[in-house]
């Protein structure tokens, strides 16, 4: 079972708003890949909010490589669970999009340890569960513009 940390605002904020695109920039395109749809639906709407980034969705390995070839325009980050269905992982998913997109940023999610094997240098990888928190400076830390408003509110509080 995934369990994912989702802080509960204290009704004397209002939701942060979307971050845009500034006018004329080229938005980043994110491929989220995750079999397990509350996952998929949560971290959509995290990313979608939080950062100004075009994101496409798909539950498995062929409709990834399906969403990625019809985009038009390279990958610019892959956010993918590590188990998935269908006889790949998402470490296979990646080492397939990377021959044709090399300069693509990767971040790994999954419930269980990352599995022994190499990884190209800068992937990262998410442990689930996991605060928004850790999602945004993931984000971040693979250079994607993050909403700082969606910043602070992801942030623990103390009590």
């Amino acid at each position: 079972m995934t369990t994912i940390t989702l802080p509960i605002p204290d009704g004397s904020r209002a939701c942060p708003e979307p971050l845009r695109n500034e006018a004329g920039s080229a938005a980043p395109l994110i491929l989220l890949v995750d079999d397990d749809s509350r996952t998929l639906r949560f971290v959509l709407t995290v990313l979608r909010y939080a950062t100004a980034a075009v994101v496409l969705e798909a539950s498995d390995p062929g409709s990834a490589i399906e969403a990625a070839r019809a985009a038009g325009r390279p990958i610019d980050l892959l956010l993918s669970d590590v188990d998935l269905a269908a006889g790949k992982t998402g470490i296979d998913l990646a080492r397939e999009l990377a021959q044709s997109n090399p300069l693509m940023k990767v971040a790994f999610m999954s419930g269980r340890d990352l599995p022994q094997c190499d990884l190209a240098p800068g992937w990262r990888f998410l442990a689930k569960p996991f605060a928004i928190a850790a999602l945004l400076d993931c984000m971040d830390a693979l250079g994607l513009p993050v909403s700082a408003r969606w910043r602070e509110e992801a942030r623990p509080r103390g009590r």
